[in-house]
């Protein structure tokens, strides 16, 4: 062991700075010295000579730093830390290259600072701070493949050991162009695997995690429970205390803080992430309780990093997600074992939840950043121009490419025991959500890797979006949700159903309320518009009093379908016309067909502008088309690049592409989404097929639910009795919101899980499962041909049969057969 940390009488008695030194090292230092040979084999030092002509000061900085990585690997912890296994990559990178020799020294010297607390320690950092700036500086005026790697190596460490902003931010943006450069023999770099691992990082873009303004709470909640479990006489319980501490902290700061001071603020955080794990291993305490903390503590950080985007990822959560996965690989191992010191299996898994679910979603955005983007073709230099790029997902836009379906496979966790009653997590992809009954208790899994799951040489992911097809098939929430229904009777989100070429279309939903429906959709539709404290309800009953529990509510959206006599008119069915608000109000004619949604909820959004925060970049879009009449604010609506990306995002690939978009005919049904809002003391119906918004009479924002279910209920009754396939979600508070305000945990909980459903259902309606289908299929088939051809063909007619037999009770149902019978 290196020596400990020296009494404030021994440190007010030193000179110079604390480099921690004992006998045993002092011996070490000296032996090194004489013989020039370095002491630490086990790191395999391409050049272990380098060393020569160190002073004396220096060789114990690379002591320590050595003394850190021989410790972490004897305790088998080497993989549950951010860096300490690049330890024998950074100094062999520095070998030769001074500038990079300086940012490890300084790099082992903060550490020893963080330890001692002592000023003239923290000074010898600042010098080898400094002369490792200069230098690399100057070595990236000169950069080639040979300096790459330590021009590589020496911006990492500067921009982990930065203090301020303005350091993060030009060492970030060199590591960016340092990576962009050497893309031609980045494979033979020694940092390969690194960066292909944290792809975030290096890409400039350090925080993969969509904005999420709730996770810090939730990860504050967790490290409460940690705190509650240890009761103050664990071990690790003060640092636990500690962090949660700055955890509370963190959620009061103000939102008026400049970026530097956000940053400035950070510190202690980044500092718990790279040292704590070898403190934890100095004094011997690998338990499960320092683990979880490690796991929460990693959390945190990915929460910082969704919560403040501004600061780039500057809290590093995107280079903890192996360390959680590692640490969570050695918790399930050891609750195979349970001693007294140690935690029951229950609880770990209960403290290791938020972590699981938080690496998870991380993983799968760090996938999605991994697919390397397609050519875009020429844009126009505003964001809103008037080049027709439609949005969705038919045919018409192969300049914009598609959203890519993420490899589910090997980045969400599924239930280890599916016969698990808990489903507050679907126990496979291939289960759907129907009521979140049960508190979170079950362990998690990751699954099985792409790589050992593919056919004819190629991974499953290649088939999932193969082509980037700029076509979509429709998006449903699972195959076994589409199993059970028929074709006309599912969901389409982005995508062309028959029928109807619908973004957030449907065709023939039935009972809307036993049934999947888009309130995830649209909720995480309205947070990557960058709206906040926004949520959608469905209201299973036309009644004001229903309507009035989910309140404030800002407006409804209504999915309805098209009466075939139903065209617009210069007379509504109800209501009267209101050219003149138009003007006053944003409204914007439905310039493309398969946007309906996404323009109905913005209509309700850009009118509530003083109520609710819809972020910058909607406020900009207000702004540009203030003066414009429907059809341009349409047109613009259409070409909003954010618009198309966020509407995109929920598409499902395909791997097949149809030249051909098909159109509604006569026999088909139609379905289009509307929005009623209180705007300005009236009720409007807003419609962008219509040419105006549709005055319902005054309204005031109390009056809302008494006033618009009226007016619901007389279209509803404009058609047949017997046609039920409705739907009515109101867009109302975030109730998380309101939840905290009044204390109420449990309904923050319930919450929260309904949050955590809508995140699985969005995901795997991204993903394109004939990859998997066609894998299964082949699997199967194989199957019964090992069992000889006349199992083959028994299977085969088996299957016909049954074919023909649900063909036949189709057809008593329905009245018509499209069956043919196949030659067997």
């Amino acid at each position: 062991m290196e020596g400990t940390p020296p009494t404030e009488e021994q440190a007010g008695t030193q000179r110079g700075p604390n480099l921690l030194s004992n006998p045993t090292i002092e011996q070490e230092l000296e032996t090194w010295r004489t013989t020039g040979i370095c002491p630490f084999p086990e790191m395999r030092l391409q050049v272990p000579q380098q060393f020569q002509g160190f002073s004396r000061i220096e060789l114990r900085l690379i002591q320590h730093l050595s003394h850190i990585y021989r410790e972490m690997r004897l305790a088998d912890f080497v993989g549950c830390t951010v860096w300490v296994q690049q330890i024998p990559n950074f100094i062999d990178a520095a070998a030769g290259h001074s500038f990079a020799m300086s940012s490890i020294l300084a790099f082992s010297a903060t550490h020893m600072a963080w330890i001692t607390k002592s000023v003239e320690t923290n000074n010898l950092a600042y010098h080898h701070r400094g002369i490792a700036l200069k230098g690399l500086q100057d070595a990236i005026g000169r950069f080639s493949q040979d300096n790459s790697d330590a021009v590589l190596a020496a911006s990492m460490l500067l921009s982990w050991q930065a203090a301020d902003w303005a350091s993060w931010k030009f060492n970030m943006q060199g590591i960016s162009t340092v990576i962009g450069s050497m893309r031609q023999w980045k494979h033979l770099s020694r940092f390969s695997a690194f960066i292909d691992d944290h792809p975030a990082f290096f890409s400039g873009a350090a925080s993969p995690i969509p904005y999420d303004d709730e996770s810090v709470l939730l990860a504050t909640n967790a490290l409460r429970e940690l705190s509650a479990r240890l009761q103050n006489v664990h071990p690790v319980a003060r640092q636990v205390q500690e962090i949660l501490d700055f955890a509370n902290e963190l959620r009061s700061w103000s939102t008026s803080m400049q970026t530097e001071q956000l940053f400035e603020k950070l510190q202690p955080l980044r500092a718990w992430l790279f040292w704590l794990p070898v403190n934890l291993v100095k004094n011997n305490d690998i338990s499960s309780a320092a683990m979880v903390l490690l796991a929460q503590l990693h959390t945190l950080a990915i929460a910082v990093d969704a919560s403040l985007p501004e600061l780039s990822g500057a809290a590093l959560g995107c280079l903890t997600m192996d360390a959680t996965e590692e640490i969570d690989h050695k918790l399930r191992s050891k609750v195979s074992v349970i001693t007294p010191s140690e935690m029951h299996p229950s609880e770990l898994d209960n403290l290791m939840h938020f972590a699981r679910l938080m690496s998870a979603r991380n993983r799968l955005q760090d996938a999605l950043s991994n697919i390397p983007a397609q050519p875009k073709g020429r844009r126009q230099g505003s964001p809103y121009s008037f080049h027709r790029l439609s949005i969705g997902s038919q045919p018409g836009t192969p300049d914009y490419p598609p959203p890519i379906s993420p490899a589910l496979f090997g980045v969400i966790p599924v239930l280890a025991n599916p016969s698990s009653d808990d489903l507050s997590v679907p126990p496979s992809p291939f289960l759907h959500y129907s009521e979140i009954i049960s508190r979170r208790n079950s362990q998690l899994v990751a699954s099985p890797r792409l790589s050992e799951h593919s056919y004819d040489g190629m991974p499953i992911s290649c088939y999932s979006h193969k082509g980037d097809s700029p076509a979509y098939s429709p998006a449903a929430y699972s195959p076994v949700f589409l199993q059970d229904m028929p074709d006309d009777e599912t969901w389409s989100f982005g995508g062309d159903s028959p029928g109807f070429t619908g973004g957030f279309g449907a065709k023939s939903c039935r009972i809307f309320a036993d049934e999947q429906t888009p309130m995830g959709v649209f909720t995480f539709l309205v947070n990557g518009l960058g709206v906040k404290e926004v949520q959608f309800e469905e209201l299973v009953a036309l009644d004001a009093g229903h309507m009035r529990q989910q309140s404030p509510v800002y407006g409804v959206i209504f999915l309805f379908k098209y009466l075939s006599p139903e065209k617009p008119s210069d007379n509504p069915p109800d209501g009267d016309f209101d050219f003149e608000a138009a003007e006053k109000l944003f409204f914007a004619a439905q310039t493309i067909q398969n946007a309906c949604g996404t323009q109905a909820l913005l209509s309700v959004l850009l009118n509530i502008e003083d109520q609710v925060d819809i972020g910058p970049q909607l406020k900009e879009f207000k702004e540009f088309t203030r003066a414009f009449p429907p059809e341009l604010r349409g047109e613009a609506l259409s070409n909003s690049e954010l618009v198309r990306d966020v509407h995109n995002s929920f598409a499902r690939s395909s791997p097949f592409v149809s030249e051909d978009q098909k159109l509604a005919t006569e026999g088909d049904d139609v379905y289009h989404f509307i929005a009623y809002a209180p705007i300005n003391g009236s009720l409007y119906e807003l419609d962008g097929l219509q040419p105006a918004p549709i005055h319902h009479g005054s309204c005031s924002f109390d009056e809302f639910p008494d006033k618009v279910i009226p007016v619901i209920q007389r279209r509803v009754a404009r058609y047949p009795t017997h046609e039920i396939r409705f739907n009515l979600l109101a867009m109302v508070q975030d109730p998380r919101r309101r939840a905290q305000a009044i204390g109420d945990y449990d309904w923050l909980h319930r919450e929260q899980q309904k949050r955590t459903a809508w995140q699985w259902e969005n995901a795997l309606r991204r993903h394109n499962f004939i990859g998997f289908i066609r894998d299964v299929l082949r699997a199967v088939t194989e199957s019964k041909f090992k069992d000889g051809d006349d199992a083959y063909e028994e299977w085969i007619k088996d299957a016909a049969a049954k074919t023909k037999e649900r063909t036949k009770e189709k057809t008593t149902e329905t009245g018509k057969s499209d069956y043919k019978e196949a030659d067997m």
